[in-house]
């Protein structure tokens, strides 16, 4: 089931990654963006409740928290974005659709922030849901891809 579900919300957030930009493009589609961005946030708070009711998201959360920062102390090690293993193309953070995705979309908020009061607060809003759902997808990714220990 959940590769059912994070198939149809990458589906959600990267036509929802679109359909801003398309909207800034053409005057026409911005009476739309806000039922998109509803869409779109109801994808990420599925997947957000998912993620809060399944036992083996929590602890592979867990796991890759303890993977990530190592015995540092709080804050922990700083993860640059060129790491092989958690940067932002890094292997253990999704599938190459998702990364590309994430990457498109954090690379392009904070211009779309700048831009807010041109463009409007309603497409940045959108962009920031359609990147909420990609974080999501790649936290599902990193669980489902742990090694298996038998209990």
């Amino acid at each position: 089931m959940d590769r059912h579900l994070r198939a149809a919300c990458f589906v959600i957030a990267a036509s929802g990654g679109v359909f801003a930009l398309a909207s800034l493009a053409f005057a026409a589609l911005r009476p739309a963006v806000v039922p998109v961005t509803w869409i779109v946030g109801g994808a990420g708070t599925v997947l957000f409740v998912r993620m809060l009711l399944s036992r083996t998201n929590g602890r592979g959360i867990e796991t890759i928290n303890r993977e990530m920062q190592g015995d540092a102390p709080w804050p922990g090690r700083s993860i640059r974005f060129r790491d092989p293993e958690w940067g932002l193309f890094g292997r253990r953070c999704g599938s190459p659709a998702v990364l590309w995705l994430r990457a498109v979309l954090l690379c392009g908020w904070p211009p779309l922030v700048l831009l807010a009061g041109m463009i409007g607060e309603e497409v940045g809003f959108l962009w920031s849901a359609c990147l909420f759902v990609a974080i999501e997808l790649t936290i599902m990714h990193a669980v489902a891809t742990l090694p298996r220990t038998p209990a």
